[in-house]
């Protein structure tokens, strides 16, 4: 399922701020008609892929159980 367009609308702008140098990009967001218990985070960064094992346990200490993991590929041309 295509995301909602105010989510895409925000993913873009995000993706801008890597193209404009950003290294690493951030976003916690529940999506609409979820659960109060069900929050996504999103890392975008350029370059290599993040690989979960390594986030994984800063996640954990933070209290977060993780459940699901949806990378992507995005190129900028």
């Amino acid at each position: 399922m295509a995301p909602a367009p105010p989510v895409a609308a925000a993913d873009v702008s995000r993706l801008l701020e890597i193209e404009a140098g950003a290294d690493l990009i951030t976003a916690l967001h529940r999506p609409l008609g979820a659960p109060p218990e069900e929050v996504r985070f999103t890392l975008m960064r350029p370059g290599d892929p993040l690989v979960l094992s390594e986030v994984l346990p800063l996640l954990e200490d933070l209290g977060v159980t993780v459940v699901d993991e949806r990378p992507h590929e995005i190129r900028i041309d």
